[in-house]
């Protein structure tokens, strides 16, 4: 590194290194990704202890305005969220022969039968977290498949959990939802899928992952807290309508009722099978609604609209430096 050179910290594990970073002549910037919606006296805790990490920053970056705490500066703010990168193994074109050989690799069921050909899915994509509450969306199905159209499976799809070594309670969620499928009633077992999808090549664990989004027929993400939410952007770019909770920058994302539907209450299982039911029922609004979700991803979070502004703030700093 050479004095005046911007650095680009990212999340709370770097906020340490801001002031060692600074000392040596370099533009800091710190990039939060993380936040919740409303304050209480844990978030208020957290950023009183990070507060005097974070401070040597010259600039802030935030992907939503309410996840910013009062201290920050204002003129030296900024709100961008993540981008997604339409060229990336998860989220570039496949044709449909790919998406099936990937989606039906052998293997990647953990419990349940293999996944149908011949049938739609309701699919969730995340880790193994409970914040994510993947046995939530399972009990959610269970509990109303008598709503849903009988042709519909739901697939729960994550990391291997071995594979994931910032994430120690990915294993015991796992097993706990492996657990809960076991005690379904048999109508629900047979139609629900537990996936693990392997993580020792992780262009290979991305392109399952595309390959899974695309041929699903609406994607689920009933997450209880959330940063912002790719796990959303990207079945929306690929064309597919979401059913998510109203939590942190899925609001953001989502037009309730144009690109997708928002759940008011993330614990609520009838209010997710109500808004499911809704679109695979409807051909017609499950088409416009998935396009219409592209779009949204087209003009808001593809990451050279982003880069413009880090661009922007980068020369701002370089110039307010030098001055």
């Amino acid at each position: 590194m050479q004095p005046g050179d911007v650095v680009l910290l990212h999340d709370p594990q770097t906020a340490g290194l801001a002031q060692g970073l600074r000392d040596r002549g370099a533009c800091v910037v710190w990039r939060c990704h993380v936040g919740l919606d409303e304050r209480n006296e844990w978030t208020r805790e957290a950023w009183g202890f990070l507060r005097e990490l974070v401070d040597p920053a010259q600039a802030c970056i935030f992907s939503r305005e309410e996840f910013v705490p009062d201290w920050v500066d204002r003129r030296w703010l900024r709100i961008i969220p993540p981008s997604l990168d339409p060229f990336s193994p998860k989220n570039a074109d496949m044709v449909d022969e790919e998406v099936e050989k990937l989606a039906h690799r052998e293997g990647l069921v953990v419990e349940g039968a293999p996944l149908p050909t011949d049938a739609r899915a309701v699919l969730q994509v995340s880790r193994w977290d409970r914040l994510k509450d993947m046995a939530g969306v399972m009990d959610a199905f269970a509990e109303h498949l008598e709503e849903l159209p009988p042709d519909v499976h739901l697939v729960l799809a994550g990391p291997e959990a071995s594979g994931v070594a910032d994430d120690p309670e990915a294993s015991e969620v796992l097993a706990e939802c492996r657990e809960r499928w076991r005690s379904l009633p048999s109508r629900a077992r047979e139609r629900t899928h537990l996936v693990a999808i392997p993580m020792d090549d992780l262009d290979e664990n991305a392109r399952i992952v595309n390959a899974l989004q695309r041929w699903s027929t609406v994607v689920v993400q009933k997450s209880l807290a959330e940063g912002f939410g790719l796990t959303v952007t990207e079945p929306m770019w690929k064309g597919k309508p979401v059913v998510a909770s109203a939590v942190g920058g899925i609001r953001d994302q989502i037009e309730h009722g144009v690109s997708g539907l928002l759940l008011d209450d993330p614990r609520d299982g009838a209010e997710l099978a109500a808004a499911l039911a809704s679109l695979l029922t409807d051909a017609d609004r499950c088409t416009s609604m998935g396009r219409a979700a592209h779009l949204r991803v087209r003009d808001q979070y593809l990451a050279d609209r982003h880069l413009t502004q880090y661009v922007e703030l980068f020369a701002q700093l370089i110039d307010a430096d030098e001055a």
